[in-house]
């Protein structure tokens, strides 16, 4: 509960959250506002950071924050979250954990106040980037009771369903995206910017390349800085993995972020067959994100090779099985349908992925199949929907 030293604070932070709020939604009035509110030198200098940010002049932002000297503990914690949001925005999502995660404590303190939300909501999305998926779902969690407008709760469920499905919890990807697609047409653009990249990630990871390449697109033609960036990048990385060619030379658009030049540039030195050229930059991926790039070309994290990435990392590495782009068993997709339900319904326990892609395509597992493994578990969902199949932990079982 708050403190009455916080409530009062929190009267007072109104008239710069009201700023804040014209700021996104009536930049005409923005200006007058700001000049004939009673707002503290502090607070015009967050504005004028959160305006930076959204023009996408994240530096000079990061250089405006780090000269104010905050003395509130809410003008604390709202520094230390934009300073995190713009080191987010440039690609630098460790400068930008470290910063956020500062203003964790205080948002805490401060309860359900405003901001306090915002702030420990890109908390849980900086944990998600950085590797820590179970850390992010369970901040999720904590996040729903503050979760107060239609936007905030529709930012909780998308990036639950984030989570859910690199640990293998979702049991019906229809629903989901259904769900995301209904609730985005009410959304500000630069939320909607960021579903559209979800509902083509989740698409991704749950192995529908195509769809996921041509909901790329659409991003790629409607929004613009980082999410074109984004979906340049993921969308060639799916054609690759699809039509088992060799990365082009990285344009402009990809080499403005480091995360992504790093990724796409180990691939092409790994086709290349050059292995010392291509250990720098698994080595500045390891920087970037430690809890995610392990020992040399192998993941932490056993959702990561289901992506694009994952999956040419794991097809060009040194010592890698030359596999062919389909798996060797050539049942029919009705036989495997029918062989899935079988194999869950005499285990009568739930079958590790692993186990039952080795059952089903009979050769030992390996990633290249996870993508086929996971559209034949849509489609025998499809076909026998009165049988539910249920995920969770990596495992599927018969409910």
């Amino acid at each position: 509960m708050p403190s009455k030293s916080a409530l009062k604070n929190q009267e007072t932070y109104l008239e710069y959250w009201k700023g804040v709020q014209l700021l996104h939604h009536d930049r005409s009035y923005f200006a007058k506002y700001v000049r004939g509110a009673t707002l503290s030198p502090t607070e015009k200098t967050l504005l004028e950071a959160r305006r930076l940010i959204i023009d996408h002049e994240w530096k000079e932002a990061i250089e405006l924050l780090d000269r104010a000297s905050p003395q509130e503990k809410t003008h604390r914690a709202e520094r230390d979250y934009l300073i995190g949001e713009a080191f987010n925005r440039l690609g630098d999502t460790r400068k930008g954990f470290e910063y956020t995660r500062r203003a964790i404590p205080l948002y805490r303190e401060l309860g359900d106040f405003p901001g306090s939300f915002q702030g420990m909501f890109l908390l849980a999305i900086n944990l998600h980037s950085q590797g820590m998926v179970e850390e992010s779902e369970k901040l999720l969690t904590e996040l729903e009771p503050l979760a107060k407008t239609p936007l905030q709760k529709h930012q909780i469920f998308r990036e639950h369903q984030l989570c859910r499905v690199k640990l293998g919890r979702i049991p019906d990807l229809r629903e989901i995206l259904a769900r995301l697609k209904a609730e985005m047409k009410g959304l500000p653009v630069r939320h909607r910017q960021i579903t559209d990249h979800t509902i083509a990630y989740l698409l991704m990871m749950e192995g529908d390349f195509k769809a996921a390449i041509k909901q790329y697109g659409v991003c790629a033609k409607t929004y613009r800085s980082l999410s074109r960036i984004n979906s340049k990048f993921w969308s060639t990385l799916l054609t690759t993995v699809i039509d088992n060619r060799t990365l082009p030379t990285p344009d402009t658009v990809i080499r403005r972020a480091p995360l992504f030049f790093h990724r796409y540039a180990l691939i092409r030195e790994l086709q290349a067959g050059d292995l010392e050229r291509a250990k720098p930059h698994w080595r500045e991926l390891q920087g970037l994100v430690p809890e995610l790039f392990g020992e040399l070309f192998e993941f932490r994290q056993e959702w990561a090779g289901r992506s694009a990435f994952g999956i040419l990392v794991r097809r060009y590495r040194p010592g890698a099985e030359k596999t062919p782009k389909e798996p060797l068993q050539a049942a029919s997709a009705e036989l495997l349908e029918e062989r899935l339900i079988q194999i869950l319904r005499d285990a009568g326990s739930p079958v590790p992925k692993n186990k039952l892609i080795e059952l089903l395509y009979g050769q030992p597992y390996d990633i290249s199949l996870d993508s086929r493994f996971y559209k034949l578990v849509q489609r025998t969902k499809r076909r026998f929907a009165k049988t539910k199949i249920l995920a969770r932990a990596g495992a599927y079982r018969l409910e």
